[in-house]
């Protein structure tokens, strides 16, 4: 009888006996598309009784103990031929002499011999999609489709022949020790979509041709020597469909492109830890798309473009060590609803700190320390009350007394201000807040560098320090100007030491 069962997944050992007994009868599920019987203890043929299945496009059997390699299965009339999934035994047409002649070049070039896993790449006589080389996978009509061997000590260059898997549509060679420059032939794949070669020794300028690819959707190319301009558009339509572009930890060098606005879907953009330089381009408010960006590391200037707060998709932004000028702009605290981590540290901003940072209503770090600021911290703090997590501000200019709007953050894990010129006598509320009270006994609360007045309450900070300014001996100084020192409380005559009066 015909079965119209499209699925049977068996992983039990406990079920060989029944099954086995019962293998003839599996050539009765014509509506049969995937067979999972993994990890069990088969042996013999497995294949035979699955060539007249003529809607099995996915078999999987390793982990099993056969007794011999699998019968090939081949089309039979106008069937397509199923295959098995990717790193096992394939059924599929043999692969073309084309494709496979590129992977044993791959092979040759990159050390195949020492590759930590090379099963069926160095079996004579074996087929890449027959035999199930490793990493491997192939379409039904004997294409490779794609190639996974990341972290395999791959180590040599790669060859121009790995132009000629024409339908090759994804390439994973990360966290290997291959070498030289990324062959100008990549651009004849292509339908490739997904290209990583991070933590590579990669080296010399990418090929332009690379920025004409069509389809490719995730370039990854973080943690090599690649040098000269960042990959970009270089013609209509050009990585169009580019959704990820990691770049970071080489050494590119000159601008970013402004031909980036045009990658509609972009969605991480990273290339910290390059030689970039020039302003930031203010198109790139146009990548609606766009949830991190990071830029961190690299020698750019000019001010912050507030055309960026056209991004209300982006949740992490992270500028730092670079050279950028000028103010924040308010727009941004307005327009970049998302945003959960900015980072800007290490630049010469200056200016006030916006209090409409504080309305981003999903705000968890603000990090901005070395800068220039110069303004109060604003009494709009509390506004991020629910959310702010890390604060940052350490190393500016910033002035005045500690606002009470501190208390009123519930969910503070760091608070680093040391380094401005704060003054005042340190609020009660950093003891009797829980949230600051944790922070102080962790020391995640840094105050260290101020000009607070004296003398410090005991549960002070451990880093606080205080002034007098060569104040009366019955005053202190807050930091600016010389007030009447709290009742109990006396300067004594070298003008740093006080005690309470007995």
């Amino acid at each position: 009888m015909k079965s119209t069962w499209s699925k049977v997944t068996l992983y039990s050992k406990d079920t060989r006996a029944l099954i086995f007994e019962n293998l003839q009868q599996i050539g009765n599920l014509t509506s049969l598309q995937k067979l999972d019987v993994s990890y069990n203890e088969f042996s013999g043929d497995l294949q035979q009784p699955l060539v007249g299945l003529p809607r099995l496009r996915q078999a999987y059997w390793h982990g099993n103990p056969f007794a011999g390699a699998p019968t090939p299965v081949s089309p039979l009339g106008s069937q397509k031929p199923p295959n098995l999934g990717s790193d096992v035994n394939r059924l599929s047409a043999a692969a073309l002499p084309v494709d496979k002649g590129a992977l044993l070049d791959l092979f040759s070039a990159l050390g195949g011999r020492s590759w930590y896993i090379r099963r069926g790449w160095d079996a004579e006589g074996s087929d890449p999609c027959l035999s199930g080389w490793f990493g491997v996978t192939c379409d039904d009509h004997g294409r490779v489709i794609s190639i996974e061997l990341s972290r395999n000590n791959l180590t040599g260059v790669l060859p121009r022949s790995i132009g000629q898997l024409q339908l090759l549509k994804s390439l994973k060679l990360s966290h290997n020790a291959i070498r030289g420059a990324l062959p100008a032939e990549i651009e004849h794949l292509r339908y490739l979509r997904t290209l990583h070669l991070a933590e590579n020794l990669l080296s010399s300028s990418l090929p332009p041709t690379l920025g004409t690819m069509h389809e490719l959707e995730d370039l990854v190319l973080s943690h090599n020597y690649f040098v000269g301009p960042l990959p970009s558009p270089a013609s209509k339509g050009g990585l169009a469909r580019l959704r990820r572009l990691e770049a970071q930890y080489n050494r590119f060098q000159g601008p970013l492109p402004a031909t980036l606005r045009l990658l509609l879907g972009l969605d991480l953009l990273d290339v910290a830890g390059n030689r970039l330089s020039g302003p930031l381009p203010p198109g790139y408010g146009e990548l609606l798309s766009l949830r991190l960006l990071s830029l961190a590391g690299n020698m750019f200037d000019g001010p912050l473009p507030s055309e960026w707060s056209e991004l209300k998709r982006l949740r992490v932004l992270d500028a730092a060590g670079n050279r950028l000028s000028g103010v924040l702009p308010e727009t941004w605290g307005t327009g970049m609803v998302s945003l959960r981590r900015l980072v800007l540290d290490d630049n010469h901003l200056e200016g006030r700190l916006p209090g409409s940072l504080f309305q981003l209503p999903q705000l968890q770090q603000l990090s901005m320390d070395r800068n220039h600021l110069s303004s109060t911290l604003p009494e709009a703090i509390s506004l991020a009350n629910a959310t702010l997590e890390v604060l940052n501000l350490r190393g500016n200019r910033l002035y005045g007394n500690l606002p009470a709007a501190l208390a009123a953050l519930l969910n503070l894990k760091a608070l680093d201000i040391s380094g401005n010129s704060l003054h005042g006598f340190l609020p009660d509320y950093l003891e009797t807040s829980h949230v600051l009270r944790e922070l102080k006994a962790r020391r995640q609360l840094q105050v260290g560098g101020n000009d607070f007045a004296c003398p410090l309450p005991p549960w002070a900070p451990y880093d606080a320090e205080c002034s007098t300014r060569n104040c009366p001996l019955d005053h202190v100084s807050d930091g600016r100007v010389c007030v009447k020192c709290r009742p109990g409380y006396f300067r004594d005559s070298h003008g740093m030491y006080f005690s309470k009066v007995l």
